[in-house]
């Protein structure tokens, strides 16, 4: 029995192998994997290819990018030569660069690049920049939130490059210059890929790209017959890892031995604990509370109805009961079973849809795409996410053998709402109230400004729309058929349209007691304000290229190129701060807000431009 465990174990521990590991013309190949296949065992090559891997078994599975994958069995061996072939399809990939593309073989900057299909699939995200996070190396993706539409997405290159801390990206779509919100508002699945440049690689995009440039190409068609594709998924968000909250009977244990603690350190003279109790402050429930209107709830000391304040609206509370109070001219309800989270927060379902058309003959390729995105934040009381909707169209047409025609056209549309009022509210206190009295109004007798359930319903909401128009026009004449072999002479043409429209209302929030006697109320009379931006962009460029391989082995490229970009930028801002003439009736236009003497009008116009010289060798 010993011998046979011992033989095992010699079998499972396996043997130590090495090796040496090239390519087909001989040359070492430095940091190669070599692994044992099946398992995580394996080693990398030295600066001379060479390797030494322990415990080897079976069969090793030896890798390095640009060369095929090949698995070579161990049996009977205790030393290997190895020799990889290279990948032409990995090698013949293209990476868009800055005004252009360079094989990956040729590579030699510090470039990163995704396709579309890697990034967003299986993914329920509509945000194209959050759905970018831990994708890319070097590209970090931050946010503050995690409500659709409202996440405060960032996006850096390595990091900060200023001690202001303020360093995003240069984002180009489709050849023109764009923004993050642009970019959120296009379809995922409209992307074929995402480059990013993060040295030098940059630097032809002049003082914009000190801190990188992120470069978005959309899909087109591809050749053969018409294909129609359908993606879409729907998302359910649901209540994970909760906060260690407290419950109201904990929070009031951790009250009572905080406010005991507090009574002893400040009146050290006393040592019995019937004294501190005696000198304890309990805050609140002497300032609220009163007799209560349960005519079965006499004091048997008085023969009159309770009076519950201090220790005994305390301990009340910490025995969970229920309490209707008159406090002055106030009807005060307790009740310390509420939990304001379970009345915010739920689930929430998100959906997106996308259809497209596509497919390429030897002169004519296109795709059409329309797309439709809704997502949901988890607050259940109010209206709170986004609404996307897309349409994009890639042509490109080869009309002459020497003369080739690309287009794109797009149209995105963003609706982001959400409320104005008490967005974030619900954390700070401990609630010992309903949420509504009994007549279904707002509840709040504690400051008559507190409850955020009220806020959330009827303080009003925001509303920011985003509006894209872009299409592009490429023309190149390819000098090939006149013996000027590789040189090719492109001029290109893009225009953008942006219009963001953002409303802000902000109502008058009415509170009252348990029996609707009004108690205070937030932000009255109420504002609305209406801000109208928008941005035109057009930029022009021509460019020479010349990329020819002589001898099937030594490869020239270079360009020389020229651009012309202009954007012009206005903004209009508008609002009235003496609350609408028809309270409730949700009418949210400025001539039926009532006007007073401290209306705003505000606007501003801008205009820039850049004439710029390039070249690359």
């Amino acid at each position: 029995m010993l011998a046979v465990e011992s033989v095992q174990t010699v079998l499972q521990q396996g043997r130590t192998i090495s090796g040496k590991v090239t390519d087909q013309n001989g040359e070492p190949i430095i940091g190669a994997n070599v692994v044992v296949k099946g398992t995580s065992n394996g080693v990398i090559t030295d600066v001379d290819g060479n390797f030494e891997l322990r415990n080897a078994s079976g069969k090793l599975v030896v890798s390095y990018i640009g060369y095929q994958t090949q698995e070579v069995s161990i049996s009977g061996k205790s030393n290997l030569l190895i020799r990889l072939s290279e990948d032409s399809e990995v090698l013949d990939e293209v990476v868009v660069t800055g005004y252009g593309v360079q094989k990956k073989a040729s590579l030699t900057s510090a470039i990163s690049q995704i396709k579309g299909e890697e990034a967003f699939k299986n993914k329920g995200i509509a945000n194209a920049t959050v759905a970018l996070q831990g994708e890319i190396p070097g590209l970090t993706i931050t946010r503050s939130s995690t409500r659709p539409g409202s996440e405060g997405a960032a996006m850096k290159i390595r990091g900060d490059i200023s001690v202001n801390g303020n360093s995003s990206p240069l984002i180009i779509i489709d050849g023109i210059s764009g923004s993050l919100d642009e970019l959120n508002a296009m379809d995922a699945s409209d992307i074929e890929n995402i480059s990013v440049l993060k040295d030098a690689s940059a630097a032809i995009y002049g003082a914009r790209s000190a801190s990188g440039v992120v470069l978005v190409t959309t899909k087109k068609g591809k050749k053969g017959k018409a294909q129609i594709t359908y993606n879409g998924s729907i998302s359910r968000t649901i209540d994970g890892i909760q906060p260690p909250i407290t419950t109201n009977a904990e929070w009031l244990d951790m009250f009572f031995e905080a406010q005991y603690n507090d009574a002893a350190a400040t009146r050290p003279n006393l040592t019995d604990p019937r004294d501190i109790y005696q000198n304890m402050d309990w805050w609140i429930f002497n300032s609220f509370g009163g007799p209560t209107l349960d005519t079965s709830d006499i004091d048997p000391e008085t023969g009159a109805p309770t009076i519950y304040k201090g220790y005994k609206l305390f301990n009340a509370l910490r025995s969970g009961k229920v309490l209707t109070l008159q406090n002055g001219d106030k009807v005060e309800r307790w009740n310390p079973n509420t939990y304001m989270q379970d009345y915010l927060y739920g689930q929430a379902t998100s959906h997106k849809h996308n259809i497209s058309i596509s497919g390429a003959d030897d002169k004519f390729s296109y795709r059409a795409s329309l797309g439709y995105a809704e997502n949901n934040s988890q607050l259940k009381v109010a209206e709170d996410g986004e609404k996307k909707y897309s349409a994009r169209l890639n042509a490109d047409y080869l009309a002459l053998d020497f003369l080739k025609f690309e287009t794109n056209m797009a149209y995105e549309k963003r609706d982001i709402v959400n409320p104005s009022t008490d967005v974030g509210a619900g954390y700070f206190d401990p609630w010992f109230w309903p949420i509504w009295n009994e007549n279904g109004d707002v509840y709040d007798t504690f400051s008559g400004s507190r409850n955020p359930v009220g806020g959330l319903t009827q303080g009003g909401q925001n509303k920011n729309s985003l509006t894209t128009f872009r299409g592009g026009l490429k023309a190149t004449l390819d000098f090939s058929k006149w013996g000027l072999e590789g040189l090719t002479l492109s001029g290109t043409g893009n225009y953008k349209l942006v219009r963001r429209d953002q409303q802000k209302v902000y109502n008058k929030v009415q509170y009252y007691d348990w029996v609707g006697t009004e108690t205070g109320n937030k932000q009255g009379p109420g504002s609305l304000e209406e801000i109208m931006e928008k941005w035109e962009n057009i930029t022009l460029g021509g460019f020479i290229n010349y990329d020819r391989i002589f001898k099937e082995k030594h490869s020239v490229s270079a360009m020389l190129g020229m651009t012309a970009e202009q954007e012009t930028s206005k903004k209009v801002g508008a609002k009235r701060n003496q609350g609408p003439m028809y309270p409730g009736s949700d009418l949210t236009d400025l001539d039926v807000w009532v006007s007073g003497d401290n209306n705003g009008a505000y606007g501003g116009q801008s205009s820039w431009g850049f004439v710029s010289y390039l070249g690359r060798v």
